[in-house]
């Protein structure tokens, strides 16, 4: 039996450099058409994308209260869970503030009680109000409060007995009313001192402020992202990759029938 001359045969376990050329040249304008497919896409895409800013500080305790922060963060990161109208509404923002927002994230800073806030948004001043009002929630959370109403039981408690001591130091002393005490001045000054710092501890937590930003929030003066340069490159060679995977797919497919039909008619 004769075979077909005009049938190609194909080593398919060996390819030279010479046959991916020429199955490169045969379907060329395949992965032309696919690369400038890709690469048209991702003009527009790079270019009409908003930029995006990152917004970013640092969260913690200014106040030394025991507050697990870990819960703070479990709080503020269920907000990403709520819709746009939940979220303003419990951050008391407006709605076209959360709009530009993207993202929010947070990250613990190893070694401290403290992590890092950020936010990504499509306009700087829409971020920093995020960061601020999302401080202003975790100080508000039901559970820091209720840790801040037992320090302030405990300080006031401490407080009035302080006052008691200084108003009346030898009252809690059964000694004669001619007794001297020489150390008596010293520990005065050091329960009076301590009485005011009390007192100050006192006013500080009924302002509140107990969760703080570790500074002020500097608004960034060009976008992070979109990499518009490297979106545009990224198009262009994705295009060349997945045109030549469908040049060579193509010269597979068309080989695999031309054998298919060789094979029929050598068994017919």
């Amino acid at each position: 039996m004769q075979k077909n001359k005009n049938v190609e045969y194909h080593d398919h376990d060996t390819m030279s450099i010479y046959e991916i050329w020429l199955i490169i040249r045969k379907r060329k304008w395949v992965i032309f058409t696919i690369t400038l497919l890709f690469f048209g896409f991702s003009i527009p895409y790079a270019f009409l994308s908003p930029d995006v800013y990152k917004v970013s500080n640092v969260v913690q305790k200014p106040y030394k209260i025991v507050v697990n922060m870990a819960d703070i963060k479990a709080n503020m990161l269920l907000l990403k869970g709520l819709t746009g109208e939940q979220r303003a509404k419990a951050l008391d923002l407006e709605e076209a503030v959360i709009a530009d927002i993207r993202d929010i994230k947070i990250s613990k800073i190893e070694g401290t009680d403290s992590f890092q806030l950020q936010v990504d948004t499509t306009n700087p001043s829409s971020g920093v109000k995020m960061l601020n009002a999302l401080v202003i929630y975790a100080d508000k959370l039901p559970f820091v409060q209720k840790i801040v109403e037992r320090r302030k039981e405990v300080l006031k408690e401490d407080s009035g007995v302080l006052k008691k001591i200084i108003d009346d130091p030898l009252s809690l002393l059964n000694l004669p009313d001619k007794t001297i005490i020489t150390e008596l001045l010293p520990s005065l000054y050091g329960l009076k001192t301590k009485y005011n710092a009390t007192i100050l501890s006192i006013r500080e937590l009924e302002e509140g402020g107990f969760i703080d930003l570790a500074g002020k929030t500097f608004v960034p003066k060009a976008p992070y992202k979109p990499r518009r340069i490297m979106l545009t490159a990224s198009g262009l060679f994705a295009g060349i990759f997945i045109g030549i995977f469908f040049a060579f797919f193509m010269e597979w497919l068309s080989s695999a029938r031309h054998e298919y039909k060789f094979r029929e008619r050598e068994c017919g």
